[in-house]
């Protein structure tokens, strides 16, 4: 992943708690992800004059995102399209990014000592206003991107954003992040086709693209190849951070791969005692 330094091998432990947010299934390839970028959602835009709306967590997965796009218009694979930055939040962490490219994945601290800074470009705007927030509102036609938080739609700016677009049916919301149940990032992610945008019951028509590639957490294979480097294998599992079928789903993966090694996914309230 861009920004993040590489994994290193897990050292051994006697119990291990391990997340399970996507326990069950396989990212997309990062490669696959980004045809789709350029296809669905930047080559759409430009097609349709679209505006495409991103929530995105404001620390960490912006930056990724940013990144990600500059890559590919550098590569030659998209063209490049206005993109607004329009989190507070985000703007915040960027600063202090920016502040410590010592922390880089070494791919990224290249870039940054050889190109500047990794996060701006001439087609990169960053919103630091609620006035110029609420301009590009105002702005009925694209193509452009908004990057916006709340990453799970539940608030901040891309909920007003989300209201002046998801009507219509040339714009697209493009999910880049896992969505907790019952938020509104996750009706967009099943598609409703009424969603509730402050407290209202509004029409969906804009199209919904998901992109699993994008996402921080580690997939079912990712997770099980953590499991694998810990030498000894740990005897003890407890499998947490995952909805409950994610949970026990990876739960036994785990039993099935190493036999006689005790996997719990705990319940409200249990204990444990080493």
């Amino acid at each position: 992943m861009p920004i993040l330094r590489d994994p290193q091998p897990p050292p051994p432990c006697d119990v291990l708690v391990i997340e399970s947010t996507y326990g069950d299934r396989l990212h997309e390839d990062a490669i696959d992800a980004r045809r789709r970028l350029a296809r669905e959602l930047v080559e759409h835009a430009i097609q349709h004059r679209s505006k495409i709306i991103v929530p995105a967590f404001s620390v960490g997965r912006t930056q990724e995102i940013i990144i990600r796009i500059k890559e590919m218009v550098k590569a030659g694979v998209v063209d490049p399209i206005p993109i607004y930055i329009d989190s507070p939040l985000a703007l915040k962490a960027m600063q202090v990014f920016r502040r410590h490219p010592e922390c880089y994945d070494e791919e990224t601290y290249r870039t940054f000592t050889s190109e500047g800074d990794p996060f701006a470009a001439k087609y990169i705007r960053y919103v630091t206003t609620a006035k110029d927030s609420k301009a590009l509102n105002a702005k009925k036609k694209g193509p452009l991107v908004i990057i916006s938080a709340s990453g799970m739609c539940e608030g901040g700016r891309v909920v007003h954003h989300l209201k002046h677009t998801i009507e219509d049916e040339a714009n697209v919301i493009a999910i880049v992040g896992w969505q907790a149940e019952h938020t509104l990032g996750r009706k967009l992610v099943e598609e409703w086709d009424t969603v509730p945008i402050f407290g209202v019951p509004t029409r969906r028509r804009a199209r919904v693209v998901r992109f699993n590639g994008f996402s921080a957490h580690a997939d079912r294979n990712d997770l099980l190849a953590y499991v694998r480097a810990i030498q000894p294998i740990p005897q003890k599992v407890f499998v947490v951070h995952g909805e409950e079928r994610q949970s026990l789903a990876f739960a036994m993966t785990l039993k099935t791969e190493f036999p006689g090694m005790e996997v719990e996914v705990p319940r409200p309230d249990s204990t444990h005692d080493a």
